[in-house]
């Protein structure tokens, strides 16, 4: 039974890879929810890792990967694949957005099986213009795109995504929307925990979407808090109801600034 069983994960694997490589022809989501039905997200990743490597070497065309953006239902496969995506994507300094329109197409129709974790993939392109262009969108965000949203972390932390996350709490805080504040609190409180390098990832305004060089800047987490500590010093001004999800989020923000320097000082 159990040879049987792999024989038909091993088919269905070998089946949605062959699938995939022969893009542009049609997969729909029946097809890759009979592939889900049969797999394990562990085997898809390894599908999709193979993919990419294809397509690093020309092998094949990025679009193979949308299909992971459109119907898998793991959150971190379908944000790792939405930016790898837009990566890869071929485009010119006349439509260096192609890949981005797409996704968001793709959002604006409903064929998005896990749209929170997609569009969070393009938030952590670390492009202020991608994220121009979703903060425009986040009003309009259901409790469950939100909540996947707000739910996807990399591991490093990356000053356009709290650039974005600040100022959508300003927004709330404006309007008066607990709900969405709380939610989009947690998610600036628990990006920290993610934080694995100490450093905060900058992307300049020179950096093209899509293209295979982009400019990097990486800051020390400390030099980074002393330029945004003002931000924290006016949020809590404007919480004058106290609001709890507000102060863990300047308390956990304090704390890694206080381990950050232990840290420093080689007592952590």
């Amino acid at each position: 039974m159990r040879f049987k069983e792999q024989s038909y994960k091993d088919a269905a694997l070998k089946g949605l890879y062959g699938a995939l490589c022969d893009y542009p022809r049609e997969l729909n989501k029946g097809d890759f929810a009979q592939i889900i039905e049969s797999t394990e997200v562990w085997e898809r990743k390894a599908t999709f890792h193979s993919l990419v490597n294809a397509i690093r070497k020309n092998k094949l065309a990025p679009e193979t990967l949308i299909y992971f953006v459109r119907f898998e239902p793991n959150a971190k496969l379908v944000h790792r694949a939405t930016g790898e995506f837009i990566r890869l994507k071929s485009c010119s300094i006349s439509d260096e957005f192609a890949g981005v329109k797409q996704v968001l197409d793709l959002y604006k129709k409903e064929e998005l099986q896990n749209a929170g974790a997609a569009l969070a993939g393009l938030l952590y392109l670390g492009d202020r213009r991608v994220n121009a262009l979703l903060r425009a969108l986040r009003s309009e965000f259901s409790s469950e795109t939100l909540q996947e949203f707000t739910r996807i972390h990399p591991s490093h932390l990356c000053s356009a995504s709290i650039e974005f996350y600040f100022d959508w709490i300003f927004e709330l805080q404006r309007k008066q929307d607990t709900v969405k504040l709380n939610a989009v609190c947690a998610a600036m409180t628990v990006m920290l925990f993610h934080d694995e390098t100490g450093l905060v990832e900058d992307h300049s305004e020179l950096t093209c979407v899509g293209f295979k060089f982009p400019a990097l800047k990486r800051t020390p987490f400390l030099e980074y808090y002393d330029s945004i500590e003002p931000t924290l010093n006016k949020l809590r001004q404007v919480n004058l109801k106290s609001n709890p999800s507000v102060q863990a989020l300047i308390s956990t923000w304090e704390n890694h600034r206080q381990t950050s320097v232990r840290v420093q000082n080689g007592q952590a």
